[in-house]
């Protein structure tokens, strides 16, 4: 968490150090496969900064997504539009339970491509604004998933140590 907070005052972009973590977790043994990052932003255009990491490739994918597609957006049925919309505060799930699987829209692909366990976080940040009046009105900050393709998931340890990194890594986003 140390090293994780230091990034904040780095020049490092968020993609060095979104794979610089994974590498860290992945070598103390936390079976991570891939990560996902959405980052809501103050902008006149872009609405949203997603990033995605899959171990696969160790590649991190940047999307601009507009604003107009992020409201657009607000009615699909994910874990990051129920984070954002203040429905839940965490999603877990075990993906390979077929009613768990069956939950959200994007949980299919994600069985299909053998991810076992889901876990999504999100994280509030600055101040109030209405730019999205869809979202909860006092979003503003991030929502961010882990994945694993580990026959057994996620350990309850693995889930408190990526509990407590949150903090850390939405104060990298910002």
């Amino acid at each position: 968490c140390d090293w994780l907070l230091d990034q904040t005052l780095s020049d490092h972009d968020m993609s060095t150090t979104l794979k610089a973590l994974t590498k860290k977790l992945i070598e103390i043994d936390v079976p991570l496969d891939r990560v996902s990052i959405s980052r809501s932003l103050l902008h006149p255009t872009i609405g949203l900064f997603d990033m995605v990491w899959e171990r696969e490739d160790d590649h991190v994918t940047i999307t601009k997504i507009p604003r107009h597609l992020v409201l657009d957006n607000m009615n699909l049925n994910t874990p990051f539009v129920d984070l954002a919309k203040g429905k839940v505060t965490r999603v877990f799930a075990d993906l390979t339970d077929p009613d768990e699987v069956a939950r959200y829209d994007n949980f299919p692909g994600l069985a299909a491509a053998g991810i076992t366990a889901y876990v999504a976080f999100a994280r509030v940040f600055g101040l109030k604004h209405s730019l999205y009046f869809p979202i909860e009105a006092d979003f503003r900050g991030a929502c961010v998933s882990v994945a694993t393709k580990h026959p057994d998931g996620f350990t309850t340890e693995d889930l408190r140590g990526m509990t407590r990194l949150m903090p850390a890594l939405c104060a990298c986003l910002r």
